[in-house]
Formats: C-alpha cells, sequence, structure tokens
C-alpha cells in the first residue's frame, strides 16, 4: 500500500482551516478530528493517545519555560488619525495578530511612533521592522510600550523572492515572548504586510502625531498542551518513531499541516500492513510539545532507537521555489538511517526519462525543529523537510502551494525505509557500507593528531559501524590525542533559543553560520562525548567554523550558565 497525495492534501486542507495555537480550544477541537479520522482509516482506538503536558507559563521542561494558554479570539486594526482607515484585522488574516497578544479590554487608542532602538515609548504603539523579541524587550520590557505593530521577514532569500519587496501583501506569522511574567506587560500586537508598513512610516514622516485605535480579544489562561501519539508497537521495543508538529495559524500548509497530514497518512498504513517495525507516531505543538514529550520518555527508560521528523515535507517546488532536505544526524551518532532514507529518496525521486526533476540535498545537522531534542538525548533523529519556502511563516502559505507528488516521493521513501529496517536488501547494505566507509575515513583524516581526537574517534567507531564492516582497523587509536577537559550541559535536552539574543553581534560575525545549529551540534557532542576539545574538533571539522570561534562561543555559553567544564 502507497501513499496517496491527493488523500493527505485533502487532509491537510482540513488541518489549515484551524488556528493551531497549542493549548487552545482550536488545537484541540482538530485533535478530535483527527482522532475520528483516524478511526475511520481503522487506527484501533487502544493505539490512540493524548499526552498532556503543562502550559502555565512557569513549568520548565528542559531550556523551555511553557508558555501559557493562548486563544486568539478578534482583533481589528485601524488607523484613527490624521484619517481613520481600516489597516488589518484577525478574521482577514490569521497571521495579523501577534502570538502571545494580551487583550485590551475594548478599543485602545495609542500614538503611533517609529521604534529606535532602546528608549522611552511609555503608552504608545511602536512601528518596527526588526525581530519581535528584540523589540518587545526594548519598547516594552525597559520602553513602556503598550502595543508593537510589526512587519518582519525571517530567512529572507532574495534568490526565491522571499523578501518584502517582492511579497509587499503578505502578513508574516510573528510572536511575542509569552510566559506568565511577559504577560504582565499587557502588551499586544499586529503583524502587518510590507505595504502597510511602508503607507503607516510614510505617515509618520509626513505627520506630527499618527494615532491608531486597536481592539484584542484574546483568552489567556493556565491550562495544558496536547500530544497525540498512535501507538503502533503492540508493546515491542525497539521501536521507531515519527514526528510532525501540528501548532501553527491558519492556514499553515506546508509549515505544517504537511508534516502532520503525512504521519497521519503514514499511520492508517502502517496500522494495516503488514512487515513494519514497531511504531509510533507523534503530533504535537513544536518544541514545546516535543521536548516534555522526549524527556518523559527519557524518564521512563523507552526512547525510541529511531525518529523521523517530518516538517514541510508537501512543497510544490515551482510556486516555493524550495528545495527537499535530508538534514542528517550528527557523525557522533549512528549515521545508518541517513543513509537509508537518502537510499529511497533517491529511489522515489521524481524523473523524466530517467532524470531527476526534482531539487534535494542531504545537509548537515540543523536546528529548527522537533529533531532537536531526540538528538540532544542521543537518539539518531533525521529530519525531511523543505526550505527555504517563498512563503514560510506567512498567511500565504496556503493548500494551493502543496504538491500531491511531493507527498507521496516523501511518504513512500519513509515507507520503504521502515520496511527495510526489519529487512535484508544486498543493494541497499552495499550503498550504507559504502557511505559509511567513506565518512568515516574523511572523519578521521581530518581529526587524527589533534586533541580530543581519541573520543570523537570512538564515536566514529559506533556511529559509522566501523567494527561491523571491518573498517576499524585502517587507524590506530594511537594516531589519536584524548581530551583534557570536560563540557556537560546544565539542561536536559534541546538548548532551546534562549541564549541567542545575549550572544554578541561580533561573535555573530565572527563565526558567520547558523548558531541556533552550532549551538545544537555543541549540545549533543557535549551529552554523547563530555569533552570540550572534542566538541570543538567536531564543530570545525563539520560546519567548517574556525576552532578559536567555536571556543569563543562555547566561552559564552559557559559564562551564561548553559554549560559546566571539569578536569578529566
Amino acid at each position: 500500500m502507497k501513499v496517496n497525495g491527493e488523500r493527505t492534501k485533502a487532509l491537510i486542507e482540513m488541518i489549515s482551516g484551524f488556528t493551531r495555537s497549542r493549548g487552545s480550544k482550536s488545537y484541540r477541537e482538530l485533535v478530535e478530528k483527527l482522532i475520528a479520522h483516524l478511526r475511520r482509516v481503522g487506527v484501533p482506538s487502544t493505539s490512540i493517545n493524548i499526552k498532556e503536558y503543562a502550559c502555565d507559563g512557569v513549568t520548565k521542561y528542559g531550556n523551555y519555560t511553557s508558555t501559557m494558554v493562548w486563544e486568539p479570539i478578534k482583533a481589528e486594526l485601524w488607523l484613527k488619525k490624521p484619517r481613520e482607515q481600516f489597516i488589518t484585522s484577525f478574521r482577514n488574516s490569521p497571521t495579523a495578530l501577534l502570538f502571545g497578544s494580551a487583550a485590551t479590554n475594548g478599543w485602545a487608542e495609542l500614538q503611533l511612533v517609529e521604534y529606535k532602538g532602546p528608549g522611552d515609548y511609555a503608552g504608545k504603539a511602536v512601528l518596527a521592522k526588526e525581530d519581535p523579541v528584540k523589540v518587545f524587550k526594548d519598547a516594552v520590557v525597559n520602553g513602556g510600550a503598550k502595543a508593537l505593530i510589526l512587519s518582519y521577514m525571517r530567512g529572507k532569500c532574495p534568490e526565491i523572492g522571499r523578501e518584502p519587496k517582492t511579497n509587499p501583501d503578505v502578513v508574516n506569522y510573528l510572536s511575542i515572548p509569552n510566559t506568565l511574567e511577559d504577560y504582565n506587560y499587557r502588551a499586544f500586537g499586529f503583524s502587518i504586510s510590507e505595504k502597510h508598513f511602508n503607507f503607516l512610516k510614510k505617515l509618520l514622516g509626513k505627520n506630527s502625531v499618527v494615532v491608531i485605535n486597536a481592539e484584542v480579544e484574546t483568552k489567556v489562561m493556565k491550562g495544558s498542551i496536547q500530544v497525540l501519539e498512535i501507538d503502533l508497537t503492540k508493546k515491542q521495543n525497539p521501536y521507531v518513531l515519527i514526528t510532525a508538529h501540528l501548532c501553527h495559524p491558519s492556514p499553515g500548509a506546508n509549515d505544517n499541516a504537511s508534516g502532520s497530514a503525512l504521519a497521519l497518512e503514514l499511520a492508517g498504513i502502517i496500522s494495516k500492513e503488514k512487515g513494519f517495525p514497531p511504531t509510533k507516531i507523534a503530533l504535537m505543538p513544536e518544541f514545546f510539545g516535543s521536548t516534555p514529550y522526549a524527556l518523559e520518555m527519557k524518564r521512563e527508560s523507552s526512547m525510541p532507537f529511531l525518529t523521523i521528523n517530518l516538517d514541510m515535507v508537501g512543497e510544490d517546488q515551482k510556486k516555493t521555489g524550495s528545495s527537499l532536505l535530508l538534514t542528517e544526524t550528527p557523525p557522533v551518532l549512528p549515521k545508518r538511517y541517513d543513509f537509508l532514507l537518502e537510499y529511497n529518496l533517491l529511489k522515489h525521486m521524481p524523473r523524466c526519462d530517467g532524470i531527476p526533476i526534482k531539487r534535494y540535498y542531504r545537509l548537515p545537522y540543523s536546528a529548527g525543529s522537533d529533531h532537536c531534542p531526540f538528538t540532544a538525548m542521543g537518539v539518531s533523529s533525521p529530519f525531511l523537510g523543505h526550505l527555504p519556502d517563498r512563503y514560510y511563516h506567512t498567511d500565504a502559505d496556503s493548500p494551493d502551494k502543496v504538491d500531491c507528488k511531493e507527498l507521496e516521493w516523501v511518504g513512500n521513501s519513509v515507507l520503504d525505509s521502515l520496511l527495510e529496517l526489519i529487512s535484508t536488501n544486498p543493494k541497499l547494505d552495499a550503498y550504507i557500507k559504502s557511505k559509511e566507509v567513506s565518512e568515516f575515513v574523511y572523519y578521521c583524516e581530518n581529526i587524527r593528531g589533534k586533541p580530543g581526537s581519541r573520543e570523537l574517534f570512538s564515536s566514529f567507531l559506533k556511529a559509522f559501524e566501523a567494527r561491523k564492516h571491518g573498517f576499524d582497523s585502517l587507524y590506530s587509536q594511537n594516531s589519536f590525542i584524548h581530551s583534557r577537559k570536560k563540557l556537560i550541559p546544565n539542561f536536559e535536552g534541546s538548548i532551546g533559543f534562549d541564549w541567542y539574543y545575549a550572544l554578541p553581534e561580533q561573535l555573530k560575525k565572527t563565526l558567520n553560520l547558523n548558531v541556533t545549529s552550532l549551538a545544537e551540534l555543541i549540545t549533543v557532542s557535549a551529552n554523547i562525548i563530555g569533552s570540550r576539545e572534542s566538541t570543538e574538533l567536531l564543530a570545525e571539522i563539520y560546519y567548517g567554523v574556525s576552532q578559536k570561534a567555536v571556543s569563543g562561543f562555547i566561552d559564552f555559553l559557559v559564562d551564561n550558565g548553559y554549560f559546566m567544564e571539569g578536569e578529566f
């Protein structure tokens, strides 16, 4: 039985109709509909579970402080002076209201001023085009602002037309900090299009006083978030876990109704067909659901041996400008599963006269989705998704940007990979062995003779199955040097993102790469190996960044309490 792209896309269209704020009534209603769907397609009710975790703005899971339950109801933004004019509303665009906004308790009339960095914004609405977390801290927490009017596009990529000037009407999905402490500021805000931002900025340049009028109705409360788990293991171990995040505002078709719908399609197939390994499927709020879920499994000693994360898996590459990516496992964890997935992705890749007609790449380990907490806990967790995307995190991420054939390509590749976990395929085994030996040699050649290389070599022996394949004798252990310093995380799971806003700009420039991915790699290495020299050496070889720059970054993380050092 194969993945049906049309059926999966129909499920994406249904999920896209819900604003899936974690813990909200809308999210819970959707979960009930998905449970009903699973029962209709034959998944046993006894296999369907709901896990609940606190969403109270206080409880910490690893490095994540839970948010409050946030329920958007309605919101409107108008220009009041110099003339009355409608700007935007939650009804027009579910991404128009900043996630985490407090209610206004009626209409709020505020003077609008432009953001100029840290300063006094007491009682005002602030127009800005910078990172929402930074603006919130400067303008609300330290400046006393009551509202933020933002136009900010993450991950700009002019090469595919992902930039404000080529998308003047899209409204970006943005959020402001929303722990219990953050809500005490009673701030609210709107995400507006580039066209509306330029309109308001121009008004501010021509008028001494510009006033906006806004009404926001939200419910903010303590509650819980839900993880929908489909347990098809029949209590057997070891097992595979397939994850996908269900949250995000409507429509969020590719991000990530696509991953959730495909995971449900796979659940229906696996529950009926024989030959699959014990498997669980989990749909969850991104990070805030996967982290407590992973921590709970760790406490119960019930971790999977493999996690496959599906996030943005249905892209129409022509419309979105995107490419299918296999984000790989760091080379200190078993690599077989990356190569297994790649083998099947290449096998199922759409072709014309034998020539591939889709873009596909395997990338180094990268942060940004629900594979991170599992990888940090020592589970190989390859991640399938698409980026960059012209409409990612905007109200234009709609079902018309989804390609049924892309869903089938990804889904059938996952199905075949699951089947081949417990079957014999000499051709596949030769493919995996060739990949493992070549990468093993590459990494060993680059680390030998350097401090920290002995511990890395030991990890590579396991990660690339060197003893199983008989190429462990290619190198003598005497070629590698032991570590002297320990590096141990002061947290469980993923390092998260809180540290990012304290990182000096000069250090970001010196590193010159995705620092969130580097932070996650450091976390994985520190958990698996526990050595500072090994971690610095791995990052240098893996990402091609100078060891000196990595060392400065680790100093920053140690100084800020995320890691502790010691002597071996």
